[in-house]
């Protein structure tokens, strides 16, 4: 799932990729001048772990705003969306576990207390402006990740969902983890909640 990248620059920012890595196709996202996030690589970086600048910060060339991007969606034929939906959708996924893992070693350091917050979802709601559920629901699943770091791939790779994660994270332990991680892959909430029923006996 790795794309390969170069060491170039991307707008004048550099691309952390590792060594040994061969050139990709550039440009196959466009800038906000067309009205999205500019995706160099087709998709995110991961090669320290986040989503290199190229992708992440906004090119320096923009001038549409958001409100905008609707008009240039209408402009669009019906496979360039999909396509360009599905890419994106791959990069909100990265960037989530990118997150996750910022928040688990924040929490680790009680560095939102640190800052003077109450708690770390203190922080989330009040500095990052996630809601009470979001912010619950990245803080469960980025504990569970320090626990079982397999998550976080899981997350990445649109595998598992945040819900998933909370809802399983008291029952995992390092004999089952893999395997209950497994069976909740991509189940609906009617489906996790016969998962989760048939755990609880188990664990009386």
């Amino acid at each position: 799932m790795y794309m390969e990248l170069d060491r170039g620059t991307h707008a004048g920012l550099p691309c952390p990729a590792g060594p040994g890595l061969t050139q990709s196709v550039a440009h196959r996202e466009p800038y906000l001048t067309h009205g999205e996030p500019c995706q160099a690589h087709g998709e995110p970086c991961l090669a320290h772990g986040e989503p290199c600048l190229a992708q992440t910060e906004p090119c320096p060339k923009a001038s549409l705003p958001p409100e905008s991007w609707l008009r240039f969606c209408a402009s669009r034929t019906t496979p360039e969306l999909f396509e360009s939906l599905r890419r994106l959708n791959q990069f909100e996924s990265w960037s989530l576990a990118a997150i996750l893992a910022k928040l688990a070693e924040l929490d680790r350091r009680s560095a939102a207390e640190e800052r003077g917050f109450p708690s770390l979802f203190a922080y989330c709601t009040r500095e990052l402006g996630f809601s009470e559920a979001e912010a619950y629901l990245r803080i469960r699943a980025a504990r569970a990740a320090t626990r079982f770091p397999r998550i976080l791939t899981m997350i990445a790779e649109r595998r598992i969902h945040l819900t998933a994660v909370a809802r399983l994270s008291p029952h995992l332990t390092h004999d089952n983890y893999r395997s209950l991680l497994d069976k909740a892959s991509r189940r609906t909430l009617a489906e996790l909640d016969r998962l989760v029923a048939a755990l609880a006996p188990l664990q009386e």
